[in-house]
């Protein structure tokens, strides 16, 4: 069981990481004229990346540790739905960091602003994965609990 209460709070550190982001972060880096946007979500990014993949992966690993020790499947489901996180960052979010990146590096000169509002409705959705995550390894935990 301390495998699947070690996912559930690598799941919640995750969401609330995310939610940090979706309402914290974005809202005030959009306030920004267009040099100081970028040189902020660039510098957020870069942190934030490393962070929520790491978080991410952990707990999903900690996930599938706990369904194998205990066989239930809301460990797996759990564990998938943040694993989810890592690809849906590289299929959707990067193609955006990357022009974003272009930008900052002068290759580009695309408006900032609404491409860093696209990028936080996809970070929401990050963040969205996470709470599933988290809410199903919790439910799994307390019908762990009660069984």
């Amino acid at each position: 069981m301390t495998a699947g209460i070690l996912a559930l709070v690598a799941a919640a550190l995750f969401t609330g990481a995310a939610l940090q982001v979706t309402l914290a972060e974005q809202p005030a880096r959009l306030a920004l004229d267009e040099g100081a946007l970028l040189r902020h979500w660039s510098r957020s990014h870069e942190w934030g990346l490393a962070l929520q993949l790491s978080i991410a992966g952990a707990g999903s690993a900690l996930a599938a540790l706990a369904w194998w020790l205990t066989g239930r499947p809301g460990f797996l489901v759990g564990g998938l739905a943040l694993l989810a996180t890592g690809p849906f960052t590289l299929r959707a979010m990067m193609p955006l960091s990357r022009k974003l990146r272009a930008i900052e590096a002068g290759r580009d000169a695309a408006p900032v602003h609404p491409l860093v509002r696209r990028w936080g409705t996809l970070q929401a959705t990050c963040g969205l994965l996470g709470a599933v995550a988290t809410a199903l390894l919790a439910a799994t935990i307390a019908r762990s609990a009660v069984a």
